[in-house]
């Protein structure tokens, strides 16, 4: 599966970019977790949230670094039907990575490997590890 197409879904209300890291690092750090994991073909990366409520300079930097920017009102449920659609539409072999509430994830599927970011123990934990361990 190291090969096969990688899509991220990324909440970005509840990771947001943290105050003072620069926005266009973002992609580079997810590209160098998932080499760093032997996955070895470019994402598609979806920055999934209430885009409303994030300054516009980073939604440009973001967007500059073609991470793809999805207005979801609705959390969790706008993010699993956005990967539901994905699934869909993409045929397995693919991997899909949520950096987002575990709820947001689909059912396992035969083909597609689904991972996730962290423990979602604890949301302030991970909210830590996401800003210090991920994007360092």
């Amino acid at each position: 599966m190291a090969e096969a197409v990688t899509s991220v879904f990324w909440d970005i209300n509840l990771f947001p970019v943290p105050p003072g890291f620069d926005a266009r690092l973002v992609r580079p750090c997810i590209n160098w977790f998932l080499k760093s994991h032997g996955y070895s073909a470019p994402p598609t990366i979806y920055a999934v949230g209430i885009l409303t409520d994030v300054h516009d300079d980073i939604l440009e930097d973001l967007s500059s670094t073609g991470i793809t920017l999805y207005y979801a009102p609705h959390g969790s449920t706008d993010i699993m039907s956005l990967m539901s659609r994905l699934i869909s539409t993409s045929p397995p072999p693919a991997n899909i990575l949520g950096k987002c509430d575990p709820r947001g994830f689909p059912l396992p599927l035969s083909g597609y490997n689904i991972f996730r970011l962290f423990s979602y123990s604890s949301p302030k934990q991970d909210s830590i590890l996401w800003g210090r361990s991920f994007l360092a």
